[in-house]
């Protein structure tokens, strides 16, 4: 981009390509949103959203997602379009060269967020989210029967013991 030297030119190569970039990146974003409300109501009908750890991981994922969609939106709407302006009215250098500091920023920020959304989702998927004691307060030595009917591979009294949310399957092994 850099290589065309006519600012039209290169004015319009850049919207015609942040545009469809756009396109792309909206719907990546979409669909995260929608596997994010399937995987909601999934969890929701196993039973994970009452054990404590994966309840507080999902929350952080959720606000992690919220904040993705926050700096694309003032990366697309606000940089983007401040930054292709002053370039088509060919305002200073230092002026161009502080709103793209901005929209890196936020490109940086977006994407730490989304390795840690990422790391979130692997959290939520391993037994230490799942099996991470309860939001209802389950004293040690009590059933579970909802654990017992979503996950019967761990065993049929699915008692917690020790206080600490360990099935009692694994704290024979």
């Amino acid at each position: 981009m850099r290589t065309i030297e006519d600012v039209k030119q290169r004015a319009a190569a850049t919207r015609i390509m942040t545009g469809r970039f756009g396109w792309i990146g909206g719907g990546a974003l979409l669909a995260l949103l929608l596997t994010g409300i399937i995987n909601y109501y999934r969890a929701e009908d196993l039973g994970s959203l009452h054990a404590t750890r994966y309840f507080m991981v999902l929350q952080v994922k959720l606000t992690l997602v919220s904040l993705v969609v926050v700096f694309t939106l003032l990366h697309g709407a606000v940089c983007g379009r401040r930054l292709q302006g002053l370039q088509e009215r060919g305002a200073p250098a230092d002026e161009i060269a502080q709103t793209r500091r901005w929209s890196v920023l936020l490109s940086m920020a977006t994407l730490a967020a989304s390795i840690a959304i990422l790391f979130c989702a692997a959290l939520l998927s391993s037994l230490w989210a799942i099996e991470g004691g309860s939001r209802w307060g389950i004293a040690a030595g009590v059933t579970r029967p909802e654990v017992a009917r979503n996950a019967p591979e761990w065993n049929d009294t699915a008692t917690f013991c020790c206080g600490a949310g360990f099935p009692a399957r694994v704290m024979q092994l």
